[in-house]
């Protein structure tokens, strides 16, 4: 499958039609960070002796553990479902999503994420730490396809 080029407008739309998705993705991950801290706490308590049939939380540790597994399908779900309309999910935890975008023969990302009203922001490829406003991309050239 070739990639996805998103006009501003596009994106925009996108957004909206996602956004209930990418809250969903926060919400799943939320859960798996709770699973993963109550796996943690019975290894604080007991340590590998968890996973001994004999022991008094086995059941409860692999009760967690199908939970845990579980959401990471749900998660991975999800995410697909969002990466299949040509966007990328950069960050679960936030709700990062990136929009492939064309400008002077090169690609850049638009850049939302949840809580954002509109496409706000842009990055350069694999730079998601310096999202910049997408007025300074909109005045080097006006681009998408």
């Amino acid at each position: 499958m070739s990639e996805k080029f998103f006009t501003i407008e596009e994106a925009d739309q996108l957004r909206v039609q996602i956004s209930s998705k990418v809250e969903d993705i926060i919400d799943i991950n939320r859960k798996i960070n709770y699973t993963s801290k109550d796996i943690q706490d019975l290894f604080d308590i007991w340590d590998e002796a968890v996973k001994d049939n004999s022991n008094p939380d086995h059941e409860l540790y692999l009760k967690i553990i199908e939970k845990s597994d579980l959401l990471a399908g749900e998660l991975n779900e999800r995410v697909s479902e969002v990466e299949n309309t040509g966007c990328y999910v950069r960050d679960v935890e936030h709700g990062l999503i990136e929009f492939p975008f064309i400008t002077n023969d090169r690609i850049v990302f638009l850049s939302w994420k949840i809580g954002e009203d509109k496409i706000n922001y842009w990055n350069e490829e694999n730079d998601v730490s310096r999202r910049r406003p997408i007025e300074d991309l909109m005045s080097k050239s006006v681009s998408g396809s």
